[in-house]
């Protein structure tokens, strides 16, 4: 479908990735749960949006990379 542009949360180690939990979207990354998200999104691309705004002017926030969705 394309790439999205993801920041890195320093709380976690490893590559964001989307994840999809019946017909419902969130970023992951590291050891994150299904059962760890409160808020799952109605696409993709909203997931990484609030991802995104989240961690854009945190302390928390680590290098950007590259994610495909899918």
């Amino acid at each position: 479908m394309g790439k999205v542009l993801i920041h890195k949360c320093k709380l976690y180690a490893g590559t964001p990735y989307i994840a999809e939990h019946e017909g419902k979207y969130h970023v992951m990354q590291g050891n994150m749960k299904k059962t760890d998200v409160q808020v799952w999104h109605d696409t993709a691309e909203e997931a990484v949006e609030r991802w995104n705004h989240r961690l854009a002017n945190c302390r928390l926030k680590g290098e950007t990379v590259s994610v495909e969705i899918l």
